[in-house]
């Protein structure tokens, strides 16, 4: 895989930009302008973001995107790579991009391929799981990121287990400035013979302002010439909703405490020129925010770099850079102590100019002069990581899809009654007497809850099929113990089976709920199904059963994130299922047990999902291991094709080929690798994925076609010399959920009755 070589000829900076007005559109601005001189042979476009606003960009706005239309996040990328640009500077904020949490930028990392270099302008320290997925998603695809603070750095190694290797600290830029008294500045803004408090930047209730008005009354009756300035316009989406109710309180206050006079709103965007003037002429700057986690603040990093004495909450960016004696940290949402500092400053010239020296001096190494030094820094390390691994493009995705059949349930329905699925077939006829299970209904229900949760949520026929199979499910619950039961004779009689079979059930029953609570279908009874079925699962020991149960646990989380007994279950079973890999794990044998089972995948895909969303990084990696252990234990070398695909089961051996391959263990498979690329992005998973669906569709070693197209099903097994014809309900499945997962995934995003066929069928009874 060759790597990027040469000099950097053109970068590409993602993000807002002026004339947008908003903190991320200066900053996307400032740095670009900040590299482009001192980079004056590398060629600098803007790729720029919109709002339902419309901008008269300047000349160096080369492409437009718009942040609702996922579309437009392709289009972007297929820009990217077409226009022979070297480097890629993403600006990122949850706000500024569409979908959940901002997750249509995904698709634009996903598909680009130039190195890109993230800067995080928000980095929370208790994401929900859509936050996580998302920033995890961002650590993955990006070649580098940014952080601006050295706590930034703090929370990616130890809340998102980040690479600490590929996470860069780059202080906010600021301009270039000479340091000055300023007395020489005031007249300019029209503040000559005032002590000049200042606050800068867009308003809104999170700033705080009104405690540092509160403070004023005391100040002022030392010092009656203070004029407390407050610049900057209302936040555009305060103005939306609100208008200039803020603004208008902290008149309102100011008046009722009678320093109304003492304080000067300048309701403006200024530009730069401007703003280092008013800067210039402040003796304190004001920051009283209201909350800790502000990673970034650039009105901060600016006041402070250009040398003046700065009075502020703890948030943890003041924090970060007023540490050491250079700045006044004052209590959160507290008048008093801010009335203090501030007095102490104006009454202390030689504090005063001893932190403004301080900070000025600081600041030089944070013009933007020499912040694009560490961006080109940066973009040169980004160059060196390899982009082949985090690719999957969407033509590919077209291709790979078109071979696929469509879902097709004739046979899925012919198996099913009014109890719910039958269990097998004699050849395609229904067998009565095999009677039903809960696996086999369960593992339906998972697939309904798949096809239910893209697009087909109003489709009567997919709720009254869901409906039936989570019938099945609430009758085998035995409420007594709380443990699904797992045979049911035609008769409707429950049959005794082994404690391994009964664990096995159970655990898919929990594995079926928990989907359906994350897809929302029949949620408050399948939220009640697995609330029931805790208990039994804090028993098991084996790697599959553990599997099951834990993605059931994992998915039931997305939807119910605090759901602290569940988030206690799938911390114990994760945990288990990793000392289960660290017992057994030996030489060339890199598995959860000394024997391997059927479905097998499971155990792998449990892991990397639960490690994801946990952001548990040790979890997250043995699942992978797991997996790439599985993944070359079902590969063989095969001479005229390449490399064929066999699911392993009990008794397997290294180096041998396995016969009487089952449909889950390739389903599980296939489950896992999608997850996987999901969770990574690496294109690699995708491509097993792809390989093992073909064993399905005749790439096998008998070269005969699993699945059946005109009836639907899927045949039982591959054996060693020919197929077992029968086409049961596991068999079936397992075809169908594998086509729903990669349909899904291949064509994101497209209706579901595209890759759905239904025929009218009427079942048995």
């Amino acid at each position: 895989m060759s790597l990027n070589t040469g000099d950097i000829k053109r970068v590409a900076f993602v993000g807002d930009y002026l004339p947008r007005k908003c903190g991320i559109a200066t900053f996307t601005h400032d740095l670009r302008c900040g590299f482009a001189n001192r980079h004056r042979d590398i060629s600098c476009h803007v790729c720029a973001v919109n709002d339902e606003g419309t901008y008269n960009y300047p000349e160096e706005v080369r492409f437009e995107f718009s942040e609702q239309d996922a579309a437009g996040y392709q289009r972007l990328a297929d820009y990217i790579n077409t226009h022979q640009v070297d480097a890629v500077s993403l600006q990122h904020e949850y706000g500024i991009y569409g979908g959940d949490c901002g997750e249509m930028i995904l698709t634009f990392l996903k598909e680009v391929r130039v190195p890109v270099v993230t800067t995080l302008h928000t980095i929370l320290q208790d994401p929900n799981p859509q936050q996580r997925r998302v920033m995890q998603g961002i650590l993955t695809l990006s070649a580098r990121v940014v952080t601006m603070t050295e706590k930034g750095r703090c929370l990616l190694e130890t809340v998102y287990r980040a690479d600490s290797n590929r996470v860069d600290v780059v202080p906010h830029g600021i301009p270039e400035f000479e340091f000055g008294d300023p007395k020489d500045f005031k007249g300019s803004v029209g503040l000559e013979g005032h002590r000049v408090l200042l606050t800068f930047g867009l308003l809104s209730p999170n700033k705080g302002l009104e405690y540092a008005i509160r403070a004023l009354p005391k100040v002022v009756e030392e010092f009656p010439d203070l004029m407390y300035v407050i610049l900057g316009q209302t936040h555009p989406n305060l103005i939306r909703d609100h208008g200039e109710a803020y603004r208008n309180s902290l008149q309102w206050l100011a008046n009722d405490l009678g320093v109304g006079k003492n304080v000067k709103f300048v309701n403006c965007f200024v530009d730069l020129d401007l703003l280092k003037q008013y800067i210039a002429a402040a003796d304190v700057y004001v920051t009283p925010y209201l909350h800790e986690a502000q990673i970034t603040s650039g009105t901060l990093s600016y006041a402070f770099g250009m040398g003046t004495a700065v009075v502020s909450t703890p948030y943890w960016h003041a924090v970060d850079l007023l540490g050491n004696g250079n700045g006044i940290i004052v209590p959160f949402r507290e008048s008093e102590p801010l009335q203090v500092a501030l007095a102490d400053l104006l009454r202390n010239d030689s504090k005063r100019n001893a932190l403004r020296q301080k900070a000025f001096d600081i600041g030089r190494s944070m013009t933007w002069s020499r912040v694009a030094e560490m961006y080109h820094d940066s973009f040169e390390r980004a160059r060196c990581v390899p982009r082949g691994n985090v690719r999957f493009l969407s033509a590919a995705s077209d291709s790979e899809s078109n071979h696929l059949p469509k879902i097709k349930l004739d046979h899925f329905r012919k198996l099913l009654d009014r109890t719910g699925l039958l269990r097998y077939c004699y050849f395609t006829i229904p067998e009565f007497n095999s009677g039903y299970s809960t696996d086999d209904n369960a593992m339906a229900l998972t697939l309904l809850s798949t096809l239910g949760g893209k697009s087909h949520q109003e489709n009567k026929l997919m709720a009254d099929l869901a409906s039936t199979l989570l019938a099945f499910l609430v009758f085998s619950l035995d409420r007594s113990n709380g443990i699904f039961r797992s045979k049911l004779s035609y008769e409707r009689k429950w049959i005794d089976v082994s404690p391994e079979e009964l664990q096995l059930s159970h655990a898919r029953a929990m594995h079926a709920v928990g989907h359906c609570c994350r897809f929302g279908v029949h949620i408050e009874v399948a939220k009640r199904l697995f609330l029931e079925s805790l208990k039994f699962a804090e028993t098991f020991t084996d790697p599959i059963v553990i599997g099951y149960a834990l993605s059931g646990a994992t998915n039931y989380l997305v939807r119910y994130v605090a759901d602290a007994p569940v988030v206690v279950l799938r911390d114990l079973l994760a945990e288990r299922l990793v000392d289960l890999f660290e017992k057994h794990s030996h030489g060339q044998w890199e598995w959860f047990s000394e024997d391997v089972s059927y479905a097998n995948g499971v155990a792998c895909q449990s892991l990397i999902s639960a490690g994801s969303d946990a952001g548990n990084t040790l979890w997250l990696n043995v699942g992978l291991k797991a997996l790439g252990w599985l993944c070359d234990a079902q590969s063989y070398p095969q001479n005229r094709d390449g490399t064929k695909f066999a699911p392993v089961g009990p008794g397997f051996k290294m180096n041998e080929e396995y016969h009487n391959q089952l449909p889950i263990g390739v389903a599980t498979t296939i489950s896992a690798a999608v997850e996987a690329f999901n969770r990574t992005a690496n294109a690699e998973w995708m491509n097993v994925a792809l390989t093992a669906v073909d064993w399905f569709l005749g790439k096998n070693c008998l070269g005969a076609a699993v699945y059946d197209p005109l009836t639907g099903g899927t045949c039982d097994a591959v054996c060693n010399k020919a197929l077992n014809y029968n086409q049961g309900t596991e068999s079936t499945i397992a075809f169908l959920l594998s086509l729903a997962e990669l349909r899904s995934e291949l064509k994101r995003g497209g209706a579901a009755d595209q890759w759905i066929e239904l025929t009218p069928q009427q079942s048995v009874h």
